[in-house]
């Protein structure tokens, strides 16, 4: 009963603001209802498999936040629909130094030697140290260890006296960062030119390798949803018509075919990174990704409520930002700070994950003042869909779109995953778009005005220095 009703309530949702936005598929208002109605309808197929029963805490907080998204991007939209304009500017190729990128491979090829070096070395410290399941031979495995150190067995990672390579330390978040801006000069070539030139791939390529030997997929999904919305936008951008309903439903489909080649090649590669397909059906994977988190969230709600459980502010749901200044000074509480996401199982027994939807570190945070305080978070996207997709091209390489396509994945993934704007908050992706925006402006878009601040501030304070030592 109460799970058609949410189904039910999520559909009527989903068609009005379909309806409003002119069925624009990637508006965020639209993401942000389609995602929860295709886990409704996952639960919703699995409802005697795995024993579902939805509670209608449930129903009630969908439907407040839904309503609240739904009020405050209308209020957005119409509060600036004067000053919007189509853009009528074509699309210009976007030319890099080939210099530059043959500079960006190399240090890409020396922080993945550096990274597998540290690997191997982790692994020897391990084998010698602790080897608690046996010793760890094959690089897969080294790569599962690595994985499993760093995301649950935190103490003895801490243990374990091998130093970050110095090259590592520095070319990682340059080349990771410097690399991402490749996706955006690929995608933006390809529509103006209808090619892609080998030399700018190169740097993704080599990007996912390199996350790939850290142990996760999941960023590589993150690139693949940034080159997705990217091309919606800058084809929009390019285009002298306007896009049709039908041509919007074919890149839909379109769309719905990669993700699912996608998922199966990321099912099939799991053994490179020391992971086994361990369900018994594709049923049962699809749900515990796509479903699960829903009902996760709706058992957690049910037996728990929405009361606050932490004495530190955020400690859930800004959690990496706590480790960071944990590792800078070197308080083992703030890395060790215990998780809550815990594996949990349906009614019926069966293993289902251990993500939770992104309310779940916000309610277990803040309590109902975290559903508050999340729905205007989000209004981001809808401030931003809204200037880039409306807002004629900026000359070059635009930040802000560059921006709001690296985190449209989390727009995404908001009941798919418990880590909702860790990205904005976790002081390593600051690292990342910094580097990303100096390398667009000084490399991309030629604009030396960053240093001659810099050069201005720099003299400022020298003269500062000189009139008190007179």
């Amino acid at each position: 009963m109460v799970i058609f009703s949410i189904v039910l309530m999520t559909t009527m949702f989903t068609c009005f603001n379909l309806k409003k936005y002119n069925f624009d598929y990637m508006n965020p208002v639209n993401i942000f209802c389609i995602v929860f109605l295709l886990s409704e309808l996952i639960c919703l197929s699995n409802v005697t498999n795995f024993a579902i029963k939805f509670h209608w805490t449930t129903f009630f907080v969908l439907l407040f936040s839904m309503t609240l998204f739904t009020f405050l991007s209308r209020y957005i939209y119409k509060n600036k629909k004067k000053g919007l304009k189509k853009n009528k500017v074509k699309l210009k190729k976007i030319v890099i130094d080939k210099k530059i990128l043959i500079a960006l491979i190399i240090l890409q090829v020396l922080t993945i030697i550096a990274f597998i070096v540290y690997l191997y070395n982790i692994t020897d410290y391990y084998n010698t140290h602790f080897a608690y399941d046996g010793k760890i031979y094959g690089f897969s495995n080294m790569i599962k260890l690595y994985d499993t150190l760093t995301k649950f067995w935190v103490d003895t990672f801490l243990k374990i006296k091998v130093s970050i390579p110095l090259v590592y330390r520095i070319g990682n978040p340059i080349t990771y960062g410097c690399a991402l801006t490749m996706i955006y000069i690929v995608v933006n070539n390809y529509i103006v030119e209808k090619k892609v030139h080998l030399l700018e791939v190169v740097p993704i390529i080599l990007l996912c390798i390199n996350i790939y030997i850290n142990g996760s997929r999941s960023p590589i999904f993150r690139l693949l949803t940034m080159a997705i919305i990217l091309y919606y936008i800058l084809s929009r951008f390019n285009s002298e018509k306007k896009i049709s309903r039908k041509q919007n439903i074919k890149f839909v489909i379109v769309v719905g075919l990669i993700l699912i080649v996608f998922g199966i090649l990321m099912v099939c590669v799991m053994s490179l990174i020391g992971r086994k397909f361990t369900v018994n059906s594709l049923n049962e994977y699809v749900f515990t990704y796509i479903g699960a988190p829903l009902v996760n969230f709706d058992n957690y709600i049910a037996k728990n409520g929405f009361k606050s459980h932490t004495w530190l502010l955020g400690a859930q749901s800004l959690k990496s930002m706590y480790n960071y200044i944990g590792k800078w000074t070197h308080n083992n509480t703030l890395l060790t700070y215990p998780t809550i996401n815990v594996f949990t199982y349906s009614n019926n027994g069966i293993e289902i994950g251990n993500v939770y939807t992104t309310f779940y570190p916000w309610v277990y945070d803040l309590g109902v003042f975290g559903l508050i305080f999340i729905i205007p978070l989000i209004l981001y996207y809808v401030y931003t869909y809204r200037d880039v997709s409306t807002k004629k091209v900026f000359d070059g390489m635009s930040f802000k779109l560059f921006l709001y396509s690296y985190l449209f994945n989390d727009l995404i993934m908001l009941v798919f995953s418990n880590r909702f704007y860790e990205t904005v908050f976790d002081p390593g992706a600051i690292k990342l778009m910094i580097f990303a925006f100096l390398f667009i402006q000084l490399c991309i878009n030629k604009n030396y005005g960053i240093i001659n601040w810099f050069k201005a501030k720099f003299l400022e304070i020298r003269k500062i220095y000189e009139k008190k030592i007179n």
